[in-house]
């Protein structure tokens, strides 16, 4: 005997696959992860510019100098939160530092649901990426969710009805991840994991000579409470695209690379070595 939930779940799961069916490969219903506010946390000698950005004071773990300040800065785009060339991003807020062209990089940002809600996003990857990793958080363990993914374009597969499906047609869909290579010929389902979802994993792969977005659907209606996004690049390869980006304008009006915008592409220089297993 069908209850009043399980009436409810019927309809939300039959508005949720017309909905997706119509936007899924809709590139315009996907919402730009680094236009959601994300705090940038480095260190500094001096105070912090806004004092309500110093919540732990001098001397905390993050800043490994005794007396440095950690600050905390809201920023969005991608322009401003991958900046190779802004101290306060790439050098823990000092005035100059030396990041070799054969080193790597990495950083993690997130975002939260207080400030974006992001059921259908896109992450940008760009040239000179060797690893990378998203995860959907915040949800019960409980939660029948799942995500989608794909890189170059939206996905473009049939969508599972059924949360189930995904875990047992899928090997690993339950603990998720793979490599952004993978998903750029096929579909990737990952499922929910203790209250986690990983599109993609830390794992090394060939470094990306082309940049482009990754795609991400979650399913089956719910809404992550955050997304956290780790990108490592190689810094040579990475500092020639974006130079070449504020060069040859090639930034939306949001501070995010411009969709097609291939000109500063297959600019590498020498690759950082992938670590022994």
């Amino acid at each position: 005997m069908l209850t009043k939930k399980n009436n409810l779940k019927i309809i939300l799961t039959s508005l949720f696959f017309t909905f997706s069916f119509l936007n899924i490969q809709n590139v315009d219903a996907y919402q730009s992860f680094h236009q959601g506010e994300q705090l940038n946390g480095y260190c500094s000698k001096e105070a912090c510019a806004d004092p309500a950005t110093e919540p732990h004071g001098v001397g905390y773990n993050m800043c490994d100098n005794k007396g440095e300040h950690e600050c905390l800065l809201y920023k969005k785009s991608f322009r401003s939160l991958y900046n190779i060339n802004d101290p306060g991003i790439y050098c823990y807020g000092q005035t100059s530092c030396d990041l070799p062209d054969d080193s790597e990089f990495v950083k993690s940002v997130r975002v939260e649901r207080s400030t974006t809600i992001l059921n259908m996003a896109r992450i940008y990857m760009p040239p000179g990426t060797r690893r990378s990793a998203v995860m959907l958080a915040g949800l019960e363990q409980s939660d029948e969710v799942a995500a989608v993914a794909k890189f170059g374009s939206p996905p473009d597969c049939a969508i599972p009805q059924n949360y189930e499906d995904i875990v047992e047609d899928y090997p690993g869909g339950a603990s998720g991840g793979t490599s952004v290579l993978r998903m750029k010929d096929t579909c990737v389902f990952s499922a929910n994991y203790s209250g986690e979802i990983f599109p993609t994993t830390v794992n090394y792969h060939e470094m990306l000579t082309e940049g482009g977005w990754l795609y991400i659907n979650v399913l089956y209606g719910f809404f992550p409470r955050a997304y956290s996004y780790v990108l490592a690049v190689n810094v040579g390869t990475y500092r020639k695209w974006y130079n070449c980006m504020n060069e040859k304008d090639g930034w939306d009006e949001y501070g995010d690379p411009k969709m097609d915008f291939t000109a500063c592409d297959n600019l590498s220089t020498t690759p950082t070595p992938t670590p022994s297993p």
